[in-house]
C-alpha cells in the first residue's frame, strides 16, 4: 500500500426492521426482473440491490454487508419453516411476537428450534419466502 492510500474502514450496518424491510422489498425486485435465477442473485442482482437500497435509506453498504444480511434472514427463515413445517391451528401473537400455539405444541417443538422466545417480524417472514421461492 502506498502513503496515499489509506485504508477505509466499513461502517458496521446497523440492521432495523426498516432497513430489513426495504432490503428484502428490492430483494423481490431483483428476483422479479430475473436477477436471482437459481439459488443466487446474480452480480448484477447484487449490484442492483445495493444500488437501490442505499438511494432508498442514504447510506452506504456494501455487497458483504447484503450477503450476511441474506445470510441471516435466511437461517431464521429455515428456522421459521422446519418449526412449522406442516402443522395447522397455529396463530400469531402480535404483542409477544411469537408463534402462538398450545403449550403440547410448544413442548413438542423444543427440541427443534427456540425461536419461541425470539421476536419474529412475520411481514419479514413473507417478504423473504417471496424472495426465496
Amino acid at each position: 500500500m502506498s502513503l496515499n492510500q489509506v485504508p477505509v474502514k466499513r461502517k458496521k450496518a446497523e440492521w432495523c426492521d426498516k432497513n430489513t424491510e426495504i432490503m428484502l422489498k428490492v430483494c423481490i425486485e431483483e428476483v422479479n426482473v430475473g436477477n436471482k435465477p437459481h439459488n443466487h442473485f446474480t452480480k448484477l442482482g447484487w449490484a442492483n440491490i445495493a444500488e437501490k437500497f442505499n438511494k432508498a435509506t442514504n447510506l452506504r453498504y456494501e455487497y458483504k454487508q447484503f450477503r450476511n444480511r441474506w445470510d441471516s434472514l435466511k437461517k431464521e427463515w429455515q428456522l421459521w419453516a422446519k418449526l412449522i413445517g406442516k402443522d395447522t391451528g397455529l396463530g400469531w401473537d402480535g404483542e409477544k411476537k411469537t408463534i402462538a400455539a398450545s403449550d403440547e405444541w410448544w413442548e413438542a417443538k423444543i427440541q427443534v428450534c427456540v425461536i419461541q422466545r425470539k421476536p419474529l417480524q412475520p411481514s419479514f417472514v413473507l417478504l423473504f419466502f417471496m424472495c426465496d421461492s
